[in-house]
């Protein structure tokens, strides 16, 4: 999850117990495990629907940093890199609107794939294909040039790419 709660929009539903569980409908989500690490808190769920025997494990994690300031950057390439660790079933990304902030997370982490995979990326190429999937993909400049500085940064943290600023 991209965006911290204290800050997100209140209409959002927050959908996780922060301790113990909550039930909804026939779907009941138990928190099992709670760890923060500077700005990535990481918690884990137990979630079981009535109809089925075994429970599923889902790890959440959460960025809790606000994307405009320059000195979440660093931390923000570093979620991404963990976030491609994660091998067991699906990854779903998530920001309050779904087109903002994890349309950033999502080009940036492809660019990255590209950049490391072929030595070079095009983003603006990368957010208008995935425009033509979502018309509403990263929608204002900001996010765009967020995208920019994301690569930038992890371009700056990069032996072979040390004299890119």
């Amino acid at each position: 999850m991209l965006k911290d709660t204290s800050t997100a929009n209140k209409k959002a539903a927050k959908y996780w117990p922060d301790a113990g569980l909550i039930t909804c409908g026939s779907i009941t989500v138990r928190c099992i495990n709670t760890e923060s690490q500077d700005l990535l808190k990481t918690k884990t769920f137990e979630v079981n629907h009535q109809d089925y025997e075994d429970p599923v494990i889902v790890n959440h994690l959460t960025f809790e940093a606000f994307l405009g300031d320059d000195e979440a950057l660093p931390k923000m390439v570093d979620f991404i890199q963990s976030t491609r660790n994660i091998t067991s079933g699906p990854t779903v990304i998530h920001c309050v609107n779904g087109v903002g902030v994890s349309a950033v997370y999502v080009t940036a982490k492809a660019q990255i794939q590209c950049l490391e995979k072929e030595g070079a990326c095009d983003v603006y190429l990368a957010v208008q294909k995935l425009r033509r999937s979502n018309v509403n993909f990263m929608l204002s400049q900001e996010n765009y040039t967020l995208c920019l500085k994301l690569l930038r940064c992890y371009l700056n943290n990069q032996d072979d790419y040390s004299v890119i600023y």
